[in-house]
């Protein structure tokens, strides 16, 4: 057991902690899709950490990224059945939810309902202990603290004052990397985030595991038919949608796990 008296500094991710997903955004991504169904957002969180339970039981067979579009059907199938979305209607929110995640659209605008008695809980800390925020995040982080009231990093202002927030995005490291709370490494990443043209951005080295990627291409090279798209723009081999592919042809789904 750590006593509070060891503690010398205490450390906050933002998803799941001081927001989740917005139960009104998500509704209106499902209403576009053809489904009509209101989330209430009483069951806001309870939908969130639903859906971290889906994701958490893949961690007993496999490793899981949570960049990796495809889990997130897992977390997508629990939080929808705790808000009461069921039978044909939860398929199709599913492949809804997948598709509005696929082409980003709502995908600024859905991480944004905010907790407030975990808000509350974070500036009662705030007044004994140093804290900080490292967040797997889209570069908004800053801005997203400062909005919804959480803390902000200009001393002496309405919100609770942090030396640092994180955003990978903005320092080109992403969790669980542990170079994101190496202040050196965020130090280098932050100025080769600035200094980089001809627009700023930052750069995540490896973005992926590549043996398991090329694992995946054998995979649907042996066992998937592609059919020839061409238009004015590009020429493409398309395989149907993956996210879906164990509905649609349970065969096939079963040869690509």
């Amino acid at each position: 057991m750590v006593l509070p008296e060891h503690i010398d500094a205490v450390v906050f991710d933002m998803g799941g902690v001081f927001i989740v997903p917005d139960p009104t955004v998500v509704s209106e991504i499902l209403r576009r899709g053809g489904l009509e169904f209101e989330i209430p957002t009483e069951l806001a969180a309870d939908a969130h950490y639903a859906g971290v339970r889906g994701i958490t039981e893949l961690l007993a067979s496999q490793t899981v990224a949570e960049n990796d579009l495809d889990i997130w059907a897992h977390y997508d199938r629990e939080a929808f059945g705790c808000v009461g979305i069921g039978g044909t209607d939860l398929d199709r929110a599913i492949e809804v939810r997948a598709a509005a995640r696929r082409d980003g659209s709502g995908l600024h605008k859905v991480w944004r309902y905010p907790l407030e008695a975990n808000i509350a809980a974070f500036h009662r800390i705030s007044t004994v202990r140093p804290v900080a925020i490292v967040s797997n995040n889209d570069g908004t982080a800053v801005d997203q603290c400062r909005n919804l009231g959480i803390c902000q990093l200009e001393p002496g202002g309405p919100l609770p004052h942090v030396p640092a927030i994180v955003d990978s995005t903005t320092i080109g490291i992403a969790k669980p990397d542990p170079a994101i709370f190496d202040p050196d490494a965020i130090a280098a990443s932050a100025a080769a985030y600035a200094a980089a043209e001809p627009y700023t951005h930052g750069v995540v080295t490896p973005l992926c595991d590549d043996a398991r990627l090329r694992a995946v291409q054998q995979e649907m090279k042996e066992n998937l038919t592609a059919t020839f798209k061409e238009t004015d723009l590009f020429k493409v081999l398309q395989t149907g949608d993956l996210v879906t592919i164990d509905q649609a042809d349970p065969s096939v789904g079963e040869t690509i796990p």
